[in-house]
């Protein structure tokens, strides 16, 4: 496992940015940065590179798929991998979010152990 991965917490619910946080760290992930807009995510993206992405769909103002969709158009060198992180585990919902370049998505509730397959998943493939 790559303890220097660099990610980014998406979610308008400072709580669950906290939730997010503690779990990372409880990995033995550090380099954690916190957005609590879509916003706010997008220029932290043009502004740092990230690895991973963990971004909530259901926010207000800009969406997660927003943020997803106007990422790509950022041209970010390297490009991180997004994570979508819902509570809405329908089909398209799922399938627009990957359709739009998501690499895999987390349902809420979620434990530790699921956060650390997802992403070791997204580095061995």
């Amino acid at each position: 496992m790559n303890t220097n991965l660099r990610f980014l917490v998406v979610d308008d619910m400072p709580q669950m940015c906290k939730i997010i946080y503690s779990l990372l760290s409880e990995l033995g992930w550090k380099n954690v940065t916190i957005a609590t807009s879509g916003q706010a995510a997008l220029k932290m993206l043009q502004n740092k590179p990230f690895d991973v992405v963990l971004l909530d769909n259901n926010m207000p103002g800009m969406e997660g798929l927003e943020v997803l969709e106007q990422s790509r158009s950022l041209n970010l060198d390297p490009l991180p991998k997004f994570i979508m992180v819902t509570a809405d585990a329908k089909r398209s919902v799922l399938s627009t979010a990957v359709m739009h370049g998501a690499s895999d998505f987390i349902t809420k509730p979620f434990t530790a152990q699921t956060l650390l397959d997802k992403v070791n998943k997204l580095f061995t493939r």
